[in-house]
């Protein structure tokens, strides 16, 4: 498996899947304890793998078609079982989508800040396009996300006069330990799905937000409220979708994107 094994001896497997713009040191004790400690501590088994969200043309498709059987298949030899699934982010969706097709068998899921509905949250999708027709414009295969990143950390910066508050030191480190730059064909299925309000595959021809009824193994999604990329309307349908006779929904209170997986909050 790629990526790396928080290893603690437990009989209580947990695969972490990341999300769109980060490895799995986003789960990582960054300034503070990481969801990989927390969970080890209260007896997990954490395996942590990297998908390949960094590797040129690929996108959603084909991390959910290859990438994710070689992660599960890897997890299930390790833990000589299969494992709870914890997906936050894009993570979340590959969970949902894989558990619902038979990708993945996991015994229960747990999603964090995934978003199965898409709202046009006002900055967003003009953002998303003028980015993805730059880096479309000078041939670039993949986002640099990392330098946009910092280029949104000094802007912060500068609006707190130069005293990061300790949400904008955890982003700094995810920035430089787990950000990484994104394939162009990842960012413009992201962009359909923002453009077009729907959970499509790359040839617009199925809706992925349909499979999510054939979900029939406990899970809960977990939104913060303050969770802009992932606002609670858009996790709130994928809830209700969802077919399993055991199912909770929670809100962390003053739960930004960053504090799901490091942070006070965790």
């Amino acid at each position: 498996m790629r990526g790396t094994i928080f290893s603690k001896q437990s009989d209580i497997p947990l695969l972490l899947l990341h999300g769109i713009a980060c490895n799995g040191e986003v789960f990582s004790d960054l300034k503070s304890p990481g969801l990989a400690t927390e969970f080890s501590k209260a007896g997990f088994h954490v395996q942590i793998p990297h998908l390949q969200t960094s590797q040129e043309g690929c996108d959603f498709d084909s991390q959910l078609l290859k990438d994710l059987p070689e992660i599960w298949n890897a997890a299930c030899v390790k833990s000589q079982t299969a494992p709870m699934v914890l997906g936050h982010s894009m993570g979340g969706m590959l969970a949902l989508v894989g558990q619902a097709r038979g990708i993945i068998s996991s015994p229960r899921l747990l999603v964090l800040g995934t978003p199965v509905v898409f709202q046009r949250i006002p900055f967003y999708p003009n953002l998303m396009k003028k980015i993805l027709w730059i880096c479309t414009k000078l041939s670039l295969p993949l986002i640099p996300l990392r330098i946009l990143a910092r280029c949104v950390f000094i802007y912060f910066m500068y609006g707190n006069q130069g005293k990061p508050s300790q949400e904008l030191r955890i982003f700094h480190a995810l920035i430089r330990r787990a950000a990484v730059n994104v394939s162009l064909q990842t960012l413009a299925q992201a962009t359909s799905w923002v453009d077009s309000l729907r959970f499509f595959n790359r040839f617009r021809t199925h809706d992925y937000f349909q499979d999510l009824k054939l979900i029939k193994v406990p899970v809960a999604f977990v939104a913060g409220e303050n969770d802009r990329i992932a606002p609670i309307a858009s996790m709130k349908p994928g809830y209700d979708a969802v077919s399993s006779e055991e199912k909770r929904f929670e809100v962390i209170k003053g739960a930004s994107p960053s504090s799901k997986t490091c942070g006070r909050l965790v």
